[in-house]
């Protein structure tokens, strides 16, 4: 099921798949009930724009995936306390990565 905005794009879901369209400001309707939103995905959107634009000011694309990575992150333990947040990250890193490593990496 995908759930999108009504850009033209998107219109070839229709045939193998569920898609509905939500139009930004309409009302709800029967077809359309209230779960059905891209409250969540503009919600992401724009906190690793923030992200980019505040924090990083530039990502490269050979690390693009770790950004986004860390931001889906952010996103999806939002309402946790921070140190729950904390402690699922570092049961989660498995590997130790040095600036010396990252700079050697960018080099070879």
């Amino acid at each position: 099921m995908f759930i999108t905005d009504s850009w033209i794009g998107y219109n070839g879901l229709n045939d193998k798949y569920i898609h509905f369209k939500v139009k930004n400001g309409e009302k709800l309707s029967e077809d359309r009930p209230q779960e059905i939103n891209t409250n969540r995905i503009e919600g992401l959107w724009a906190n690793m724009k923030r992200g980019y634009i505040g924090t990083y000011n530039w990502w490269s694309k050979k690390h693009l995936n770790s950004y986004l990575n860390e931001f889906t992150f952010r996103y999806n333990t939002r309402k946790w306390k921070e140190d729950k947040r904390f402690f699922v990250f570092l049961q989660n890193v498995f590997e130790r990565i040095t600036q010396r490593d990252i700079i050697d990496k960018a080099w070879t």
